[in-house]
């Protein structure tokens, strides 16, 4: 053989031995993660048609195809399961690769050194586009992830400005009063008496209330959008002289108690509130006998919506909170993390977990230049359509945390004549819908209620809250501190129990100074001095 076909043969020889390297190299990159997930009603639906759903879609294809990753369940429970196997997984120490907790888990976990050290991991990786939603997040949700100056997890994002609370008042009850849209809290106190006395439903029976109220008092049909007119915040912490103070115990809301006292005293507030759930409560709403309701913006489709799916002349707006003078309240905004991703410590390719929140940003968000909407699928997707996509069957979730503001202001550009931003899915499918309610389709309404234009919608008040400067954060949104853990449930039982009392008239107002000695004596202070020192 010529030295030429010698060479030849060699040099063939070693591009065959390359070729296979580079081909099993290739095959290496394809790693396992594991995670586990809750199954709500609707992705049952889907596992009952197709058991192998929940791997075999467009997300986990992507997984594979386009990050090299093969994402494997654990294990699945329904939604009312989760919690409690995810705390049993984490007492024996046996969890997967990354997985789903809440705020009191990822606190328990970083104690017991069960979760991984994002902090270099995350910001090595993280894609440009990922980080411009932490900064529209105002990397409220990172720090609720991060303790002691670390990163612990990777957050999921609802958006802070969307826990602003409101009023949803009955437009076609204060026109029938010749009522205007209450500025102030004796307005609105009057309000409050003219749809308890006036017959605002016309039937000739004293069967309506003026305000909403639960036996949870806070939250949803609770006393938040009252009190923050007055300046109290029942359930956040505030700056006082420099310090943070919890906000219960501030002599704002001894005003607020006061009035709610009187309410109840005249019945404007339904004197069985005391045994009534949020549920219950949403009942008597959506069977008209409720006129005003302390809410947020997603109730659009909800109370709102059933009542007005009942009786078509059922209107409600969004209205602001008010204040005493007539001056612009504010309203507090929480944390915008409702959930986190944990990494375990033991996981061999955690940045590939960071790859998938890069890639549900790219692919979901809207306003992403890589967005495509074969990835979302629809809420109400019929399981036995041919549909096989839907954004939850993603391993990771995120989300904009300004995409309920940025779809109303979408829309209000249009209706004003400009459709820049008609482009985006999220917008015209609420375009569509708000055309389709104006045309008579009365299906839509929650639609229209919820993004339509002007500052009277949900997210129309959340615009306007935003414009007027009337958003307050709450000064520490970070887990609970151990003294939290050990006294809050016992605070949190004295805080119902004496405001409820006072409102019913048992105890008598200035019952909320003892409340406020024994809220600091009963752990109360410890928790004040570790939240200032943090």
């Amino acid at each position: 053989m010529s030295h030429f076909k010698r060479a030849l043969a060699v040099l063939m020889a070693l591009l065959m031995v390359l070729s296979c390297g580079v081909m099993a190299s290739a095959e290496e990159e394809m790693v396992t993660l594991t995670t586990c997930k809750s199954i709500s009603d609707t992705l049952q639906g889907f596992i009952d048609k197709k058991n192998d759903v929940l791997t075999d879609n467009i997300w986990f294809n992507a997984y594979r195809d386009l990050l090299g990753v093969d994402v494997q369940y654990e294990w699945t429970v329904p939604d009312t399961q989760y919690n409690e196997k995810l705390s049993a997984q984490i007492a024996a120490n046996d969890l997967p690769d990354f997985f789903n907790v809440n705020a009191s888990q990822l606190k328990q976990l970083v104690d017991y050194g069960m979760a991984m050290d994002l902090t270099d991991l995350f910001y090595n990786n993280a894609s440009e586009f990922t980080m411009s939603m932490m900064e529209a997040d105002m990397y409220q949700s990172l720090g609720q992830a991060t303790f002691d100056g670390k990163l612990y997890a990777i957050p999921v994002s609802g958006g802070s400005r969307d826990s602003a609370a409101f009023w949803w008042i009955r437009k076609d009850w204060l026109d029938k009063l010749n009522l205007e849209i209450p500025t102030t809290v004796d307005e609105l106190v009057n309000v409050m008496y003219a749809f308890t006395n006036d017959d605002p439903d016309g039937n000739g029976e004293a069967d309506t209330y003026g305000m909403a109220m639960t036996k949870d008092l806070f939250g949803t049909n609770g006393m938040e959008a009252l009190a923050e007119g007055f300046g109290a915040y029942t359930d956040g912490w505030v700056e006082v002289d420099g310090e943070k103070q919890y906000g219960s115990i501030q002599p704002q809301v001894k005003k607020t108690l006061e009035l709610l006292n009187k309410l109840y005293a005249d019945g404007v507030i339904d004197r069985e509130f005391i045994v009534k759930d949020g549920s219950k409560v949403g009942e008597d709403i959506s069977a008209g006998r409720i006129g005003l309701v302390s809410g947020q913006h997603w109730m659009a489709f909800d109370a709102m919506n059933r009542t007005h799916q009942a009786n078509p002349e059922a209107d409600w707006i969004a209205i602001s909170i008010v204040s005493e003078d007539g001056s612009k309240p504010k309203t507090m905004l929480d944390g915008s993390a409702w959930s986190y991703y944990v990494i375990n410590p033991d996981c061999q390719h955690p940045e590939k977990v960071i790859d998938m929140y890069n890639f549900f940003f790219k692919v979901e968000v809207a306003v992403s230049p890589d967005y495509d909407p074969a990835y979302h699928g629809r809420l109400d997707a019929d399981p036995n359509s041919e549909i096989t996509q839907y954004y939850n069957w993603a391993a990771i979730n995120a989300a904009y945390p300004m995409q309920n503001l940025y779809i109303h202001m979408g829309v209000e550009k249009h209706y004003n004549g400009d459709d820049s931003e008609m482009h985006n899915g999220w917008i015209t499918d609420n375009v569509s819908g708000i055309d389709r309610y104006l045309a008579g389709d009365e299906t839509y309404y929650s639609t229209y209620i919820w993004s339509g234009p002007g500052e009277f919608s949900g997210e129309g008040r959340i615009h306007y809250y935003e414009e007027n400067d009337m958003f307050l954060p709450n000064a520490y949104t970070g887990a609970d501190t151990d003294s939290m853990t050990m006294f809050n449930a016992t605070l949190d039982q004295l805080r119902l129990e004496m405001f409820t009392k006072i409102i019913v008239g048992e105890e008598p107002v200035d019952a909320f100074d003892t409340y406020v000695e024994q809220w600091k004596a009963l752990g109360g202070d410890m928790i004040t001095m570790v939240v200032n020192a943090r």
